[in-house]
């Protein structure tokens, strides 16, 4: 026989004669057009409750490292500067967890660079160079507030 022969032949298989072209119906459109809303209104919910966490959080970090930190070393307490410090950076752990599901790595990365560097110029009791990375880190956490804002000018 020839080739042709079989290409002609119908499948015995009930399934395989059925379309399998399914008929558009218009709620299928106004479904997904209403999951979308609800997801993009989920992720927009979910974002703006991260920004308020985060601004509250990140500016409370610089009220401390402001407040008690910098006076401590100031002072040269050192042992209540690398105490408040180290709490500080246990507590920046915990907000790192969540932030980096919405901030940039980079930047994450950065605080925890400056962070290390200004603990081992407290450990050293270098007044100058602990002040200073002090003074910076609290800009680093205003920049990284101000920077993830929700707004036109960071959105485009």
């Amino acid at each position: 026989r020839s080739l042709s022969c079989f290409l002609r032949r119908k499948p015995k298989n009930p399934y395989l004669l059925q379309k399998t072209k399914r008929k558009s119906r218009g709620g299928e459109s106004v479904r997904s057009f209403i999951i979308s809303i609800a997801l993009l209104l989920s992720l927009i919910g979910t974002w703006c409750f991260f920004d308020t966490y985060s601004s509250n959080t990140l500016e409370n970090y610089g009220q401390i490292l402001e407040s008690e930190i910098l006076l401590s070393i100031e002072s040269e307490n050192w042992q209540s500067a690398s105490e408040d410090f180290l709490s500080l950076q246990e507590e920046w752990q915990e907000y790192k967890q969540y932030a980096v599901f919405f901030l940039g790595t980079s930047e994450l990365n950065e605080v925890d660079e400056t962070m290390a560097k200004a603990y081992y110029y407290i450990k050293a009791e270098d007044i100058s160079n602990a002040s200073g990375e002090i003074a910076f880190l609290k800009r680093q956490l205003l920049f990284l507030n101000s920077n993830e804002k929700m707004t036109a000018g960071n959105i485009f």
